[in-house]
């Protein structure tokens, strides 16, 4: 049977090592173990920027023409931080709050064109220990908070917690539940 290949793309900053390592190592065969694969006619390919070859340039710009402009879907996950800015080259000035944000809004903003790709956003169930954090920790943790406020109203979210097994599950059948509902690729 041919499937349909869907591009998957995961974003995330700095402090989602464990989840970004779960995703982009088990998501595919989780997706096929579990039947997915046949319940939506699709094959799913799961990149992250880690993927992308060494290239002159701003490395946020590479990574949105390499792989965004080409994805799917892209899935945003977050834990206690938003990331760092990316910056307009031209201007110097802050671009998007992170480059996982950029990477979410532009998903987001291309879907309501009409246009791949689509969004997801998931974020982790604790807030961090505030006892321990220092002021750059409790800022990066805010600016999350605010971020989350305000994409509420482009797109929908989920909660994720320790449980991987759950979380892949949960991806698997949110982006079979987007493949079937919105014939990503339709052959």
């Amino acid at each position: 049977m041919a499937y349909r290949i869907i591009k998957i793309v995961v974003a995330s900053p700095s402090d989602v090592v464990r989840e970004r390592e779960l995703l982009l190592n088990h998501l595919p065969a989780k997706f096929v173990r579990d039947k997915f694969e046949e319940l939506c006619n699709a094959r799913i390919i799961v990149e992250g920027w880690e993927e992308v070859p060494s290239q002159t340039g701003y490395a946020q710009d590479i990574i949105n023409s390499v792989l965004i402009k080409n994805a799917d879907i892209v899935i945003a996950v977050f834990r206690h931080k938003l990331g760092s800015p990316t910056i307009n080259i031209k201007t110097g000035k802050n671009r998007f709050p992170s480059g996982t944000a950029e990477e979410l809004l532009y998903a987001i903003r291309k879907n309501k064109q009409n246009k791949k790709p689509m969004g997801m956003a998931f974020f982790y169930s604790k807030p961090p220990s505030f006892s321990i954090l220092s002021f750059k920790q409790k800022k990066e943790w805010a600016r999350l908070e605010e971020f989350k406020r305000e994409i509420s109203n482009e797109i929908l979210y989920k909660i994720y917690d320790e449980d991987e097994e759950k979380l892949l599950r949960t991806l698997c059948k949110d982006i079979c539940e987007l493949i079937r509902t919105h014939k990503l690729l339709a052959v």
